[in-house]
């Protein structure tokens, strides 16, 4: 039986017919299980109970009188058809995706939700006044968006159930309830977009039956009227509006508001917020959050410049690497939200635009988004990149988390790539080094075995909008231990080191000298530093040498390693980290510089980093 709820058709012109149904075979359960690894295993029964059924969801799709097309935040109808057909015909990448997301406790068939009182659709709290709910949104928002992919990839109606009873859940807030509390406009945004998310896929898909386990599952006017009064429109005019907040604090709330307009067919919002994504003209400070802002272009004869050459820099490198990561994050998530759409921009005042000259938000600025990213990415890989603090005053690029990169969904390679049709490769190396260092559903985050698939301030749901073009990738393969090879992790940045391989094992060789060689290592994410804390680093030599580690590039090593001849043989050295013996200043964050120095015609390989022996042999 079709159920559609017919009250979709207000503000909208007449649906267009029904695509054809996929044809695809089904996917075995075990070919979704074989491909988790051991991280995933614990989960009890969110992955061992999930299933594809032989029901083909429908997306009805439509373009409001606004000129909207839904669906439309986030992933496209076209994004969600190819990646259920990839699913289902077990495609790579989008097959270890999915499994990686079937793994997570957000795919569990038992509804669950922090913000759920133990009465159907009756919220604990229906005051959003505190951290508290911001807790809850940001869990609760990562469930439905999960359970809304769930059910279209699947066809099983428990996941629309339970999207529809977090979505209701949140419709039954009190818009006389919202209160700001502190940093609420940094992290009430992107929880948002993922609320409206779910929404979206839910209002525009069909249903094969009205209830499940005696629940409506039929999506309603009065669904959408509640979830805009009750919680959309509170978030915007509580949390999300004002467009003079300090940098990334700015975007952060941008994403959710664009995704408002979408959702809510109001035009006039969704062109605020995009202009405030891009320029944000009206605030004229150095505090501005933009695109513009943040990604400046900064001239060759610039007073300020003394490098010679012009170039875009990130400002907000300035203040540290996680605030700065943020940024590139959300100005993808913006982009391809906005180019979903369809959108172009005045190509210098970022607004909304049809005339001819008009850009994708990918294009605009020359490119921006992914310059500033290239900048980013190659700071945190251990590349030097021109910055100046464009105050005139004494700031400094900032070496607070530096190195703490992951690169799960591969987003900005791309969709510039595939969609924007750049050469990326050529125009942004920072980019196609964290492109070749694609990790995929699973990674170390220190000796730590994490999934891709958790609730934050991230942009895990791209999966479902990969490009056709990446059909028959295969996803990264789940890392077996926590070492990190320096064949793959490092950045050679002087003397005379390249990576070898030999007998099936990548390196790093250094022909060491008087001036030595210098390798940058990211992902150095540490265990607990109190007392004996040893580094291992497996090497080979030829002769003896030194190996000094720093925390910047030219900086008095806070740890140096006689490296002893090992005829040629593996061996691990170690230095010790212990606290009370060399300060978490003098580390740094995530990176390190390791320089190689020894007699001419010494060789030295480097393999590894091991950050696990203080509990090895």
């Amino acid at each position: 039986m079709l159920v559609v709820d017919r009250t979709l058709e207000r503000n909208c012109r007449p649906w267009r017919s029904f695509l054809s149904l996929l044809l695809a075979m089904p996917m075995a359960l075990a070919l979704v299980l074989g491909n988790l690894p051991a991280a995933a295993s614990a989960v009890e029964s969110g992955a061992a109970a999930s299933f594809v059924t032989d029901h083909l969801v429908n997306i009805v799709e439509a373009t409001s009188d606004a000129g909207f097309i839904h669906p439309g935040i986030g992933v496209t109808a076209d994004n969600l058809r190819n990646a259920r057909k990839q699913v289902r015909a077990g495609v790579e990448p989008w097959a270890s995706f999915y499994a990686g997301m079937v793994a997570s406790p957000q795919a569990n068939r038992t509804f669950a939700a922090d913000n759920a009182s133990g009465t159907v659709d009756v919220p604990a709290s229906d005051a959003f006044d505190s951290l508290t709910m911001r807790g809850r949104i940001t869990n609760d928002s990562m469930r439905a968006m999960t359970q809304a992919f769930m059910y279209y990839i699947t066809g099983d109606d428990v996941y629309r159930a339970n999207a529809i009873k977090m979505l209701r859940l949140w419709s039954n807030l009190d818009p006389n309830k919202y209160a700001y509390f502190a940093d609420a406009h940094i992290h009430t945004g992107h929880s948002l977009y993922q609320m409206l998310m779910a929404a979206e896929i839910i209002r525009y898909t069909d249903t094969d039956a009205a209830a499940y386990d005696g629940y409506s599952i039929v999506w309603s006017a009065l669904d959408t009227e509640k979830l805009e009064n009750n919680l959309a429109k509170p978030v915007l005019s509580t949390f999300l509006y004002s467009n003079e907040r300090f940098q990334n604090q700015h975007n952060f709330g941008t994403i959710g508001a664009i995704a408002a307009g979408i959702f809510m067919d109001d035009a006039a919002l969704y062109a605020q917020r995009v202009e405030w994504f891009t320029v944000n003209q009206a605030f004229v400070s150095e505090r501005n959050g933009s695109l513009a802002s943040l990604f400046p272009l900064i001239a060759a004869d610039d007073p300020l410049n003394p490098y010679g050459r012009s170039y875009v820099q990130h400002n907000e490198m300035g203040r540290d690497q996680a605030h700065a990561e943020g940024d590139v994050t959300n100005f993808t998530v913006m982009a391809r939200i906005v180019n979903n759409q369809g959108t172009k921009l005045d190509p210098t005042a970022g607004t909304v635009s049809t005339a001819a000259n008009a850009v994708s938000p990918y294009a605009f600025l020359g490119n921006r988004i992914l310059a500033g990213g290239n900048a980013f990415y190659s700071f945190m890989m251990g590349d030097e990149v021109p910055w100046i603090d464009t105050t005139g005053g004494p700031g400094i690029i900032a070496q607070a988390y530096r190195g703490r990169v992951f690169n799960w969904t591969d987003e900005l390679y791309n969709q510039y790539k595939y969609v924007a049709g750049v050469d990326v490769d050529t125009v942004a190396p920072g980019i196609k080094k964290l492109h070749d260092r694609w990790d995929g559903t699973n990674f170390f985050n220190g000796t730590a075995n994490s999934s891709y698939w958790f609730a934050g301030d991230w942009n895990q749901e791209y999966w479902l909008a990969f490009p056709a073009e990446l059909a028959g990738t295969p996803a990264p393969s789940a890392p077996t231990d926590p070492t990190l090879s320096f064949a793959s992790r490092g950045t050679v940045l002087g003397g005379h080191a390249s990576v070898a391989t030999q007998d099936g094992e990548s390196f790093i060789r250094v022909d060491t000298g008087a001036d030595g060689s210098t390798v940058a290592m990211d992902r150095l994410v540490y265990d607990d530093r109190t007392g004996y804390s040893p580094i291992g680093v497996r090497v080979r030599t030829d002769g003896p040498a030194s190996l000094g580690i720093s925390k910047v590039v030219d900086g008095k090593p806070y740890a140096t390693v006689t490296l002893p001849d090992t005829h040629g043989k593996w061996r691990y050295v170690t230095y010790d980290l212990n606290q009370s013996v060399v300060s978490l200043t003098a580390v740094g964050s995530n990176l390190a510089f390791f320089r190689v120095s020894g007699a001419t015609g010494t060789t030295v390989d480097l393999d590894r980093v091991n950050l696990q022996a203080r509990s090895q042999d």
